[in-house]
């Protein structure tokens, strides 16, 4: 490609009131324009991006047998109705109206409607285990869009799904599809842990989400071009957190505690707040759950409290905003007006941390019987073994959620009688299973592990370019302007994505604009090597210069990009 005919829409300066670096960078490198909250046009150098992620991911599904399919954006409201979710996902169904007054659901997930084409489409246990999947554009209607294209309203989406005969098959298609996504993200070079997780209002009982950790210290949730986010601040209480104090217990003269910034270390007296439907009977219709921020929420011992709703289901993004004001991250007990049990483990737990119901927030110094009253006390995590304890590993608070995996179980085909008949000529309920991965927010976690301060730094997989070539006063040098054309030419027949930066531009100005789209291989042309047959070969992960014989620059080249 020829930058001269390239649609470039660089940005010089750093885009004002933008919270993460991911989403300067996305806009200053010309990935990205936002057309209104929570929605943007891709240009051409973010969708080249795209294309290569959905290119690899369909690499390694292909590799397990997953067939792709289109499913359609519009979804009939009566399938959600039938399966019950148009009751309990909430007011981030985006819906629309046709002329004969039918609704439908853009849809943010796409259960029901492949459930719907198995039921009709699958007749017998020979025809599974089937894994069918898609590459398609989502829509939630996100209550703060924030981050970019990390919470967006409109985002690009892999969700495949599974059916099988029974458990034991769902099961093995489950790690093998664990096993897959492992190998997408190494592809990727992209640094993930995997937790066990809630299912919430998707089903099922197992599920694990993978998460995108930062290299950087700097939380995604605050502002990262301010300094020292992770020093405490103590500031004066305002006369809001001052009644939501005051609503729980007298402040202890002798017990400081302070609001200071929610760390983005792991902190094990950090007890966070996990909100979930309370039975209809009760007086709340919410209630908070206590536990540290390394256990997890046993789902069989909380449906044996009579106050909780069976199934569990947790409360809606929308829910959790409307109650505390503040997202599920920075959630806390304090002036919450509702009923909170906290596992065992807490009774004698003492100066603790709590969300503060206020972004980027959390109080320290907590105890009970002062700054808390101590909650209704059951037992409601799991026990961890050393076998399972990597599922458990601390999420940081500086960290992106890629993707999710479910065992759905027989949730949807219950729900829209979805049977088949099995080996022993009896109707069995479809088992099912899920597995999303978020494209578009994968872009932002990648940048968010990989950039310096001349912009970003892709790796040769997901280059919107893999090289350039850089040639100086190419308009005032008949030598420089024939060798970068000539070479331009090679590294096109060799299959190697090459852009050719052919504007009569200044050399610093060339740089800087490589350097922040970042294009992992420079290639210079200059006067001063060119009549010595070398041209200079610039790394944008390094920052020196090495001169290659331009004889052999095509296999230097080549070489670095299959490292």
């Amino acid at each position: 490609m020829r930058a001269s005919k390239y649609f470039f829409c660089t940005l010089k300066e750093m885009p004002h009131n933008i919270e993460t670096i991911s989403h300067q960078l996305m806009l200053r490198s010309g990935m990205i324009r936002k057309v209104t909250s929570g929605v943007y046009t891709w240009l051409p150098t973010g969708l080249r991006v795209i294309k290569k992620i959905e290119n690899i991911i369909r690499e390694e599904l292909n590799k397990i047998g997953a067939i792709e399919i289109c499913l359609p954006i519009l979804q009939p409201i009566h399938l959600w109705k039938t399966s019950d979710r148009w009751n309990t996902y909430g007011k981030e169904l985006l819906t629309m109206t046709d002329r004969r007054s039918n609704i439908y659901i853009l849809g943010p997930t796409h259960e029901e409607i492949i459930t719907y084409l198995i039921k009709n489409e699958i007749h017998s246990y020979k025809q599974l285990p089937i894994i069918l999947y898609q590459i398609h554009t989502k829509f939630r209607d996100e209550i703060r869009p924030r981050f970019g294209t990390i919470r967006s309203k409109e985002f690009i989406m892999k969700d495949a799904y599974s059916f099988h005969i029974d458990t034991s098959s769902l099961k093995k298609t489950y790690e093998i599809m664990y096993s897959t996504y492992q190998h997408i993200f190494k592809r990727m070079k992209l640094n993930v842990k995997d937790i066990e997780a809630n299912n919430g209002e998707m089903g099922g009982e197992i599920s694990h989400e993978f998460y995108s950790y930062t290299n950087n210290q700097i939380k995604q949730f605050t502002n990262l071009n301010s300094n020292n986010n992770n020093i405490k601040k103590p500031i004066v209480l305002s006369s809001e957190l001052t009644s939501k104090l005051n609503q729980s217990n007298t402040t202890s003269k002798n017990n400081m505690f302070n609001l200071i910034h929610k760390p983005n270390i792991k902190i094990q007296n950090y007890v966070k707040t996990v909100l979930v439907k309370a039975n209809k009977n009760h007086q709340n219709k919410i209630i908070g759950l206590l536990i540290l921020d390394h256990q997890m929420i046993d789902k069989k011992k909380l449906e044996k409290i009579d106050i909780v709703h069976k199934p569990i289901v947790s409360a809606t993004r929308e829910e959790i905003y409307k109650l505390t004001k503040s997202n599920i991250e920075y959630v806390g007990p304090i002036g919450l007006n509702i009923t909170v049990i906290a596992d065992t483990s807490l009774k004698n737990l003492k100066n603790f941390m709590i969300g503060a119901n206020i972004n980027g927030k959390c109080f320290e110094n907590i105890n009970w019987g002062k700054e808390l009253p101590l909650p209704i006390l059951y037992d409601i995590t799991k026990i961890i073994t050393k076998k399972d304890s990597h599922k458990y590993t601390l999420k940081p608070m500086n960290n992106i959620e890629i993707g999710h995996i479910f065992q759905l179980e027989d949730k949807y085909s219950k729900k829209l009688n979805a049977t088949i008949i099995n080996k022993n000529n009896k109707k069995n309920f479809l088992r099912m299973g899920c597995y999303g991965i978020g494209i578009t927010r994968i872009i932002s976690a990648i940048i968010e592990q990989n950039y310096d301060q001349q912009g970003i730094i892709w790796n040769n997989a997901l280059s919107p370019f893999q090289s350039v070539i850089i040639p100086i006063n190419r308009n005032k040098s008949i030598a420089v302007k024939n060798a970068s054309e000539d070479l331009y030419v090679k590294l096109k027949k060799q299959g190697i994505e090459t852009l050719l930066d052919d504007r009569d531009l200044s050399p610093g100005i060339m740089f800087s604009e490589m350097e922040l789209i970042g294009i992992p291989h420079f290639i210079i042309i200059s006067e001063r090597y060119i009549h010595k047959n070398c041209v200079e070969y610039k790394s944008r992960s390094e920052y020196k210069k090495k001169l290659i014989n331009i004889e052999q620059i095509i296999c230097f080249i080549t070489e670095q990009i299959n490292k």
